[in-house]
Formats: structure tokens, sequence, C-alpha cells
């Protein structure tokens, strides 16, 4: 949450750290919220947002079904 932009801005931590922040998973959706509710943002102008929240919920999935076992 503090690396998300949660609490603290993104854009006052180091360029090396920004990087690899927008990257997580928190970081889309904390910002898809932030411009709804400032800018009034349509889920259309949402959609890279959107894309890489899908691309963690399919990774995480394929990891999930690949590791976890009934046993």
């Amino acid at each position: 949450m503090f690396l998300s932009g949660v609490f603290f801005p993104v854009f006052l931590m180091p360029e090396w750290l920004q990087d690899i922040v927008k990257w997580l998973p928190l970081t889309p959706i904390v910002d898809g919220i932030r411009l709804i509710i400032t800018e009034n943002a349509s889920l259309a102008s949402l959609l890279p947002e959107l894309g890489l929240i899908a691309v963690w919920i399919v990774g995480i999935y394929a990891l999930a079904f690949k590791v976890f076992r009934w046993e």
C-alpha cells in the first residue's frame, strides 16, 4: 500500500522505484479510483488500468492452478 500510491504519491518516489511501482497490482486500482473520483473518468478511459489488472488476475490464477493441489 505504501508503494502503490495509496498513502504517498508515486511521483515523489525515486525514478527507479517508480518503474517498479507502476507494475504492482494495487497501483492501477488506486489510479483508476482516483481518476474516477477526481476527473470523472469513464471505464473506456481506464482501459490501461483494467488491462493491467486483468493480466495480474490471469497470471495469479495460472500460478495458483499450477501450484495448488488437494493432497
